[in-house]
């Protein structure tokens, strides 16, 4: 499942988040995009423990939780790193939780393949391709580059 993109007021992305009945990992994003990183980061331990919680220890005897290993992966790329792809623009806003400093992932946009690494206050993408130039916008702010891109952000006053 795919999120569909947030709108730009945080009162929809709130709205959304106090009243669908969701998964913790879809919350978890949602919490990410509205900025609450500590709520973000809470319901991504709690779909952790879907596999690994030993209150219900029966729950996966025939194997993992499929659906649970891809929503931890929304919570992470989507949330954390901030990925999406609005209007046919992909769009990275990273929002990590304070617990963590790093965080890397690979994706392949348009026949690219870019390495993100995200930490506070910084994104850092190379085009690992670098056959043709990347358009993408970073924490609301459009860039075009060929090889390599490193954003950082300003500190909130």
């Amino acid at each position: 499942m795919l999120l569909p993109p947030p709108k730009n007021d945080k009162i929809s992305s709130a709205f959304s988040y106090n009243f669908k009945s969701a998964l913790t990992s879809t919350h978890s994003v949602l919490a990410s995009d509205i900025g609450d990183r500590s709520l973000g980061y809470e319901m991504f331990q709690k779909a952790c423990l879907i596999d690994l919680d030993n209150a219900n220890p029966h729950s996966s005897d025939a194997g993992i939780h499929a659906a649970s290993c891809g929503g931890l992966w929304q919570c992470v790329v989507q949330g954390f790193g901030g990925l999406r792809m609005l209007g046919g623009k992909l769009r990275i806003s990273p929002n990590l939780p304070k617990a963590w400093n790093r965080l890397n992932y690979t994706l392949l946009w348009k026949g690219q393949r870019l390495a993100v690494t995200v930490s506070p206050g910084m994104v850092e993408i190379v085009n690992q391709t670098g056959i043709a130039p990347v358009t993408l916008k970073v924490w609301e702010t459009e860039y075009s580059f060929g090889k390599d891109l490193i954003v950082l952000r300003k500190a909130a006053h």
